[in-house]
């Protein structure tokens, strides 16, 4: 006969120290529960004479040699939540063993003698402490986990994944203090151009100047002279060369639509400035990269109608942002509108420098604001509304969101990407009133 079990389970085991070794802790209670099946088995075996017609006995030999296949050979390394499962399936079939009458009629008490000795073993309060370790230690186990993620949290991660970095365009953005604000990029040639580049930007200022003074003293259109005198401060800036492009290419379709307006002599120079600008800006490395990307771009005129209406709604949920959204932002997002207002007229860089501005505007915006998303736990959407930054930044997250939406047709057709619907529809989904 087997040697008895004095004590199968460990009492007073040091749970807290356990919990940080699980695996070690599943495979020794694997051992002891198998062996304490094994020993209730043979137990049942050997008082198998004195099984009941009714079943019970049998029962209690088929639940012990369940408990001990399942348990035996080595344990899923590195696959806990299985281990645990094991474990825990054991425990049921152990607690079917303690209720069954003739277990507890027959072999709840036992008495082996051992080396001549009489040993006196109660089954059924092991059976009892090994369910009660198990009990605590899993309880003691989940209680040290974190917390599992929630469903704001796990859209937080997968928009993280999706959202690229921004790219060279004509408006990057940043957050800075909560604030969404225009990021300026510095206007710089190569080294060898340099110089020539300086030596245009003088001639340039010096001429809008002139033309200004002209322009002014023989009573031409001020909104003219108002957006000449703006084409001059752009280039005073030596910042975002690529929206200094742009505005050449905005300035040119005004010019045009003045010509018949103006002195012959005063269209000429008009017309000559423009082509200085042209010359200009395509002596910076950032302009000629993204007028390169821009020439490779196809759209439809729907394309272009779509891609404005969203940027415009985008516009009014700027300006009603005031708390996170410096002013600059929808101004400047607007000046870049215009150009593809009239679809007939738009061109493939005025078409790219629109996809490209709120294509960066929702990378920063998702990327600067998803915190929000991991950082409320389940049920707190109505929670939010009481805490007036975080109300706003959901309110412009979701605002922006639904753009993002909105444009991923248009910037799938023209950007040949699909993340800006996928992210959006994420967060839209996040923040769901429940």
């Amino acid at each position: 006969m087997k040697m008895p079990l004095v004590s199968i389970t460990h009492r007073g085991f040091n749970h807290v120290m356990a919990v940080k070794n699980p695996q070690t802790w599943t495979r020794l209670k694997r051992i002891e529960l198998r062996q304490l099946a094994n020993q209730i088995g043979n137990d049942a075996v050997r008082l198998m004479t004195a099984w009941p017609a009714s079943g019970e006995g049998r029962q209690v030999k088929a639940a012990a040699e369940a408990i001990a296949r399942r348990l035996d050979g080595q344990q899923s390394l590195g696959d806990i939540r299985r281990a645990f499962a094991e474990i825990e399936a054991a425990a049921a079939d152990f607690s079917a063993i303690l209720n069954n009458p003739f277990f507890q009629e027959r072999l709840r008490t036992a008495t082996y003698k051992v080396g001549g000795q009489q040993h006196l073993m109660n089954m059924g309060e092991e059976i009892e402490s090994a369910l009660e370790d198990i009990r605590i230690y899993t309880h003691a186990y989940w209680e040290a986990q974190p917390p599992p993620p929630t469903p704001l949290q796990i859209a937080a991660a997968e928009v993280t994944k999706l959202v690229p970095d921004q790219k060279v365009g004509p408006i990057m953005y940043e957050v800075a203090g909560g604030i969404l604000r225009v990021r300026h990029q510095a206007a710089v040639s190569a080294s060898v151009n340099m110089q020539n580049a300086d030596s245009a930007r003088k001639e340039l200022l010096s001429s809008f100047g002139e033309i200004v003074t002209e322009m002014t003293s023989s009573n031409q259109d001020p909104r003219l002279i108002e957006l000449t005198n703006a084409m001059r401060g752009r280039i005073e800036e030596r910042t975002d060369i690529i929206q200094l492009g742009i505005a050449a290419i905005s300035f040119q379709f005004t010019c045009d639509r003045f010509e018949e307006e103006l002195p012959t002599h005063l269209s000429g120079r008009l017309r000559g400035l423009t082509i200085g600008l042209g010359m200009y800006v395509s002596q910076f490395s950032d302009w000629a990269r993204f007028a390169g990307n821009a020439a490779a771009i196809d759209y439809s005129e729907a394309d272009v109608i779509a891609l404005h209406q969203s940027g415009m709604r985008l516009i009014q949920e700027l300006r009603k942002a005031t708390t996170n959204v410096d002013p600059e932002v929808p101004r400047t997002l607007a000046f870049i509108l215009e150009t593809i207002r009239d679809p007939r007229r738009a061109l493939k860089r005025t078409v790219f420098a629109a996809i490209r501005s709120i294509e960066n505007l929702v990378s920063a915006t998702f990327s600067s604001l998803v915190h929000v998303l991991g950082g409320l736990p389940d049920g707190a959407r109505e929670g939010i509304k009481k805490v007036a930054q975080i109300t706003i930044s959901v309110g412009l997250l979701l605002a922006v969101a639904e753009i993002a939406v909105s444009v991923s047709p248009a910037a799938g057709t023209i950007l040949h990407t699909n993340w800006l619907g996928r992210a959006g529809e994420l967060i839209k989904e996040s923040l769901k009133p429940e």
